[in-house]
């Protein structure tokens, strides 16, 4: 699973030196990069203070599902 990440990861950021204008490259970079540590950090946090309070991770893991699901399409298409 790591390395599948890893490969993601790096096609992402090929992505953006394809798609950015060559004198924003940086800057764009620099903003997913921020984008993917924040959507490392703060998910677990919120699922332990899910679980902490309802003693199961069922409401978050639908939670975030769901907001996985409703964003595909608008970045899809966007």
């Amino acid at each position: 699973m790591a390395a599948a990440l890893g490969a993601g990861s790096g096609a992402t950021f090929a992505l953006v030196a394809l798609l950015a204008p060559a004198n924003k490259v940086g800057s764009v970079t620099g903003v997913v990069g921020a984008a993917g540590g924040l959507g490392g950090f703060v998910p677990p946090l919120l699922m332990g203070f899910v679980y902490g309070r309802y003693g199961t991770y069922a409401l978050g893991r639908s939670r975030s599902g769901s907001a996985v699901c409703s964003g595909s399409p608008r970045a899809a298409t966007g």
